[in-house]
């Protein structure tokens, strides 16, 4: 019993000590300045965005191989539908890592874009991949803001994501079965 108490006032007096350093004495790294912009994303940019998605889809789901996105390196402005084309694409890859099937997401056709070629993109909005009223589907084919792209990227992740993760029966109630349905 001593040696229990003795440890835990050693612990405790470790803690005393390290919490106890004047705050100029600490390293901190300098925050880096995020620079706003209004210009739209290049294709550049969206390979550069795409591929580090990839590698945190390796490192995560533990899906192989190199990144499936197919986009030229220029300085061009990437569009909607190449954006949605390289979902698409990141996606079919990723689909064999799935532990369950995509709940349909219920959205209004007519709502949107007329040039989206919903028999090839309709599957990325109705497994909820893309917002069915985002930017990226609405409106007009052209220029992707990088607000409008980094939001369409976080969505896709945390579907994928999602999509690949079997919860705990035990913990979750629509994966409970009838015998434990009641229980908390």
């Amino acid at each position: 019993m001593k040696s229990v108490w003795l440890v835990i006032g050693v612990l405790t007096a470790a803690l005393v000590v390290a919490q106890d350093k004047p705050a100029d004495k600490l390293k901190h790294q300098k925050a880096k300045p995020i620079k706003s912009t209004t210009a739209p994303v290049t294709h550049a940019e969206a390979k550069t965005v795409l591929d580090l998605a990839w590698k945190s889809l390796t490192t995560g789901i533990k899906v192989t191989g190199p990144s499936p996105v197919i986009l030229k390196s220029d300085k061009n402005p990437i569009t909607k539908n190449e954006t949605l084309v390289a979902f698409k694409q990141i996606v079919t890859r990723v689909e064999s890592t799935f532990k369950r099937s995509a709940s349909p997401v219920n959205f209004n056709p007519q709502r949107l874009r007329k040039d989206l070629d919903q028999a090839a993109l309709g599957k990325l909005i109705k497994d909820g991949f893309v917002m069915p009223t985002g930017p990226i589907v609405t409106g007009k084919d052209g220029k992707v803001s990088t607000f409008d792209f980094g939001d369409a990227v976080g969505v896709l992740l945390v579907r994928i994501a999602d999509l690949a993760h079997l919860p705990s029966r035990k913990f979750s109630p629509a994966l409970m079965g009838p015998s434990n349905s009641g229980k908390h």
